[in-house]
């Protein structure tokens, strides 16, 4: 650390680092702070202290000019605040390096995935050839561990607004998107009245948030009709299926392979 290091060592380290004099190093490696070894954030990386040039972060800068002689590790000169120097180009080469970094990181991202997507793909080929009679994935339905199927909600609920209220849904975790049906499930009698019963499908942020949303509503009753909550299910597209792009944006189906472990078998349109 800082305080650690007397004015002789900040002498050798400056030494030995005399290749961040200069100001277009060019490498791979994230540059860093010869005194505290930080990586230099887009700030300091181009920020210059003194006029020779030699880099250290704002932090180091503050503690010699503070805490210690106020002068520059390398040449020595006196640090005046008049002689700071920002260079915008060193700002933007940085921004423009970081860019090409994540860009890379992604493109190893989108092949990692697109090897497990074969390996599942290879998976499900394995297991169908075992079977007497193919399985369509077409109707096989997949368990959705973040998304609640609740049945059971009257009229006066039966609103996304509502649902994803804090006093309903919304105060057992972050609601992604709230779907409510369009047309009643089914209907029950209370007191010699027809009652339209609605059902909705939530998906939240984790599991773990519509676990805890099933456990607490599963059983509860709202405007004199008990809730039925449990995980929701979903189809894989038919345009994925058939290898083409779904353009639909609301599409509520699966366009990639999920383990088999998922899978509840076979289900009705």
């Amino acid at each position: 650390k800082i305080y650690q290091l007397g004015l002789p060592c900040l002498q050798c380290l400056a030494a030995l680092v005399a290749r961040n004099w200069v100001m277009g190093d060019e490498d791979d490696e994230d540059e860093s702070c010869p005194l505290c070894m930080q990586t230099l954030d887009e700030t300091d990386i181009s920020f210059f202290a003194c006029p020779c040039n030699y880099q250290v972060c704002l932090f180091c800068v503050h503690y010699i000019v503070e805490q210690m002689n106020g002068k520059c590790p390398a040449c020595r000169q006196d640090y005046v605040e008049s002689q700071f120097r920002y260079d915008a180009s060193r700002a933007k080469s940085f921004r423009e390096k970081q860019a090409e970094k994540k860009k890379g990181v992604n493109k190893k991202d989108d092949k990692s995935r697109e090897e497990q997507e074969r390996d599942m793909r290879a998976r499900h080929a394995e297991k169908l050839k075992g079977r007497s009679g193919r399985r369509d994935l077409a109707e096989v339905r997949v368990v959705q561990r973040n998304v609640v199927h609740v049945i059971g909600l009257t009229t006066n609920v039966a609103k996304e607004e509502i649902l994803k209220s804090p006093e309903f849904f919304a105060q057992y975790g972050k609601l992604q998107r709230v779907t409510v049906s369009k047309a009643p499930v089914q209907s029950k009698f209370h007191s010699d009245k027809s009652v339209p019963i609605y059902s909705a499908y939530l998906t939240f942020e984790k599991p773990e948030e519509a676990h805890v949303a099933i456990q607490a509503v599963d059983g509860f009753a709202v405007d004199g009709h008990t809730l039925r909550a449990n995980f929701g299910t979903t189809k894989y597209c038919r345009k994925f299926l058939e290898g083409e792009k779904c353009e639909r944006k609301d599409c509520n189906f699966l366009h990639k392979l999920v383990d088999e472990s998922a899978e509840k078998g076979k289900g009705k349109d």
